[in-house]
């Protein structure tokens, strides 16, 4: 196995909150979500809960940063289909932390419960935001 071969998902979910979109020094666009996918289960009284799970991390580049940035908020559901990787850090108390990140390759509105609407996005436009 190549040391390339990073693991994929694909990740169902709600955005945590608004993608943050930011650019680095060269201008290079690059958005961060935060999704959280719930689990259903029967509680002990026999009635469906939903579990929040781990929220996941996704960092998204480019043009499509752009366009996660003008079009998804907080509670939209989204697919995200990326490479998986790790993460490190140190928290505020200096202790070193661990978090799994996925560098999307796809961000796609659900249409489970909302209904989307597609347009071209050119870079003009995306500007105007």
């Amino acid at each position: 196995m190549s040391r390339w071969n990073l693991p994929s998902v694909t990740a169902t979910g709600n955005l945590a909150s608004d993608p943050e979109l930011r650019y680095t020094a060269s201008g290079t666009a690059v958005a961060q979500l935060m999704v959280i996918c719930n689990d259903s289960r029967k509680n002990e009284a026999g009635e469906w809960e939903d579990v929040a799970q781990m929220p996941l991390t996704v960092v998204v580049w480019y043009e499509q940063a752009e366009n996660v940035a003008a079009s998804l908020h907080k509670g939209d559901e989204v697919t995200v289909t990326g490479t998986l990787s790790e993460d490190t850090y140190e928290d505020k108390d200096g202790v070193k932390r661990y978090r799994v990140k996925c560098r999307a390759d796809v961000v796609a509105a659900s249409v489970r419960y909302a209904t989307v609407s597609i347009r071209k996005a050119t870079r003009a436009a995306l500007a105007a935001v």
